[in-house]
């Protein structure tokens, strides 16, 4: 695809690093821009790896020249490190000196004097740019970024670290490109669902395409599915109402929605709250709802109720139920959450116990059997489900179910 929603707009993305070639870090800077410019309408035309090679790095930026694209966003390589060579090879690639920026050394100095600490020289050395290059700031660490523009191709270097990488991006970069590209005439857009595996959801959406004209494309991030569909805003309007249609209630939101999120936003629009009691899942709901901005709202916390004796300590679980029972049951699951939500106070009460793997299961109760269990204003509602997959695997989809079972009963 020639990569973009106009002419004249060809964008490349360049990531350097010998960790991302060896497999040591899987490489996301360029998904992250390529899925944000997916929603304005742009795309990405080429991505390419590099290793931390000054020569390669010289030749990746030339290349990108040679194929005549009106942008390219490089990431990587702009450490205190010996092997952070990218903005010297910029320099090379571009016919330009390397110069020291005295405004980026001034803000470092102020920087590491009010921590108390003394500036070193291979910090200095990140404020070696190529002559001419506009400085791009970062707040958040040690690396400035950069933008040289040469041939009517403009270059954005970026930190490789991505909780710096993807702030300078959404700030400065993406902007620059949306505000370059022509009206666009394209348009993206991404629901994401749970609860449905993949399978379905394209059999559930079988000839929306055609009857739209919207592209239509499915993305598994697990345990979720995303339907991205791109096409004219009309084509994809109508697509998404009828995605939306076909696959209610499995979808929680859109963009960069997040299912926690989706979940926090349905018990606050409710006015309502939650604890939870959670035993194979190890207090991931718990992380899964505080990673949410606004969960203080609507999430109370919770027990973390692994062995017996907390499920009875903390979440009020009778021992003669554990005995008669035993922890994987369904009259245990309706315990915790009964128990949690009475002892919390809270409008809804999450219950969670399984068979988490790889060991611990039977005949009777085998590994990934999990008994889901939410307390609220209406009384008690349960579910049993057997999941596949791995411990981590289970333990996610336990999970997400249990939340999802909330979202539904809230909403």
């Amino acid at each position: 695809m020639s990569g973009s929603t106009g002419e004249g707009q060809v964008i490349e993305v360049l990531s350097i690093g010998d960790e991302l070639l060896d497999g040591l870090v899987q490489e996301a800077n360029g998904l992250f821009l390529a899925e944000t410019l997916a929603r304005r309408g742009l795309s990405v035309s080429r991505h390419t790896l590099v290793r931390d090679d000054a020569p390669d790095i010289v030749a990746a930026l030339r290349g990108v020249r040679s194929r005549g694209a009106s942008a390219c966003v490089v990431s990587g390589g702009l450490g205190p490190t010996d092997d952070d060579r990218t903005a010297a090879a910029a320099a090379t690639a571009f016919g330009v000196e390397i110069v020291r920026r005295s405004d980026w050394v001034e803000h470092l100095e102020s920087r590491y004097a009010a921590r108390g600490r003394t500036l070193r020289e291979n910090n200095r050395k990140q404020a070696d740019l190529p002559d001419g290059a506009q400085l791009l700031w970062n707040d958040l660490g040690t690396a400035p970024g950069f933008r040289f523009s040469v041939d009517h191709c403009d270059y954005y270097f970026l930190p490789g670290v991505p909780r710096e990488y993807r702030p300078m991006c959404r700030d400065a970069v993406v902007p620059a490109l949306v505000d370059r590209a022509p009206a666009p005439t394209v348009t993206a857009a991404v629901i994401r669902t749970f609860g449905l595996p993949e399978s379905e959801v394209d059999q559930r959406l079988a000839g929306v395409s055609e009857e739209t004209g919207a592209w239509m494309g499915f993305r598994a991030s697990f345990p979720e599915v995303h339907v991205r569909l791109r096409g004219a805003p009309r084509e994809v309007l109508k697509a998404s109402s009828i995605v939306r249609q076909r696959l209610a209630p499995a979808v929680y939101g859109e963009g960069d929605d997040t299912f926690p999120g989706a979940v926090v936003a349905a018990l606050r629009s409710a006015r309502s709250t939650l604890a939870v009691a959670e035993s194979c899942t190890g207090g991931l709901v718990g992380k899964l709802l505080t990673d949410a901005p606004g969960a203080s709202a609507a999430f109370l916390g919770g027990a973390l109720v692994y062995s017996n004796e907390l499920k009875t300590r903390f979440a009020g679980v009778p021992k003669p139920l554990l005995e008669e029972h035993g922890a994987v049951s369904e009259p245990v699951a309706k315990s915790l959450a009964t128990g949690i939500q009475g002892r919390t106070d809270a409008t809804y009460g999450l219950g969670i116990t399984g068979v988490a793997g790889p060991g611990g299961g039977g005949e009777d109760k085998p590994v990934g059997l999990v008994w889901l269990a939410v307390a609220g204003p209406e009384g008690v509602k349960s579910r049993r489900i057997q999941f596949p997959g791995d411990r981590a695997q289970i333990r996610r989809l336990s999970a997400f179910a249990g939340l999802e079972m909330v979202r539904r009963r809230v909403a």
